[in-house]
């Protein structure tokens, strides 16, 4: 199979060019106008993006960037997240937030996303009065309209905006425009938190999670470029795209090895590769116990 990553960028060319550049514009007439900004920044390329954008609008002395910190996200993330704060020059703060610690999010219901991105929102509120930072807002996309998003709810509810939905801009554009700007996280992977690998109605665990980012680990140690572990104990389901089928065939003993080193039984792969958010396919047809 033949799918360097050398041209990754490619596919990223925009036909409409001057709808765009409208877009762009819309979205830093949006940041003009806000005195101060605190940016709900988790170091994905959305928010990078979204925070390149208002430093370069504002000025770094109008924009705090805050990362939530949990064990819901590898340390590793949050570790890149403030390595690139310090290469943009942005004022950078972590708040630890305690969602995972409630009864309600452990019991994983459809529902477990707005719940956290309700206590992630009222830190940023709080953080936002103290510093006396007029505005918050954060990386959703025009993209994120199409899935089950929960968090949108909360968004909304605690006042934060979504200036790159507001513009009309959609991940592939963010991508384009990140590269056009030598963002140096364009091309990474999205990583959400380890939570989504775990089916609904199946109860969320410190354990669980070590064991879902330890999996994971293994893979991407492999030069897997994008790997979920969906954690359907004592069976792991590995999805990743369809380009490193054989490349996880070849490692298929180590991989079997590893994994089953983590604590599982059994270790299988997706037919159909990566989806993001493909645990979200049962939700309409979810019945509240």
């Amino acid at each position: 199979m033949k799918n360097s990553r050398k041209n990754q960028g490619v596919g990223l060319e925009i036909k409409d060019k001057p709808l765009l550049e409208a877009k762009l514009n819309r979205l830093l007439s949006w940041l003009r106008k806000r005195r101060k900004l605190l940016v709900a920044y988790s170091g994905g390329v959305d928010s990078s993006f979204l925070l390149q954008m208002a430093l370069k609008t504002l000025g770094p002395e109008r924009v705090v960037a805050v990362t939530g910190v949990s064990p819901l996200y590898p340390v590793e993330e949050i570790q890149a997240a403030k390595e690139l704060a310090r290469k943009l020059k942005a004022s950078h703060l972590t708040v630890k937030t305690q969602a995972w610690r409630s009864p309600l999010f452990l019991a994983n219901r459809p529902n477990r996303c707005y719940l956290c991105k309700k206590d992630l929102y009222r830190h940023l509120n709080h953080l936002a009065k103290k510093l006396k930072l007029n505005a918050i807002a954060d990386g959703t996309t025009q993209d994120d309209l199409s899935d089950f998003r929960p968090g949108e709810k909360a968004r909304r509810e605690l006042g934060v905006a979504a200036p790159l939905k507001e513009a009309g801009l959609t991940k592939r554009e963010i991508r384009a425009l990140a590269r056009k700007f030598s963002l140096p996280v364009w091309n990474k992977p999205a990583s959400p938190c380890l939570a989504s690998r775990v089916p609904y109605g199946c109860r969320i665990s410190l354990k669980r999670l070590r064991r879902i980012h330890q999996a994971e680990n293994a893979l991407q140690n492999l030069k897997i470029r994008i790997a979920r572990v969906r954690d359907h104990y004592p069976l792991a389901r590995i999805e990743i795209e369809k380009a490193d089928w054989m490349k996880i065939w070849r490692h298929r003993e180590e991989i079997v090895n590893r994994l089953k080193a983590v604590g599982y039984v059994y270790v299988t792969v997706d037919l159909e590769g990566f989806r993001s958010g493909s645990l979200n396919a049962i939700v309409k047809n979810w019945k509240e116990q």
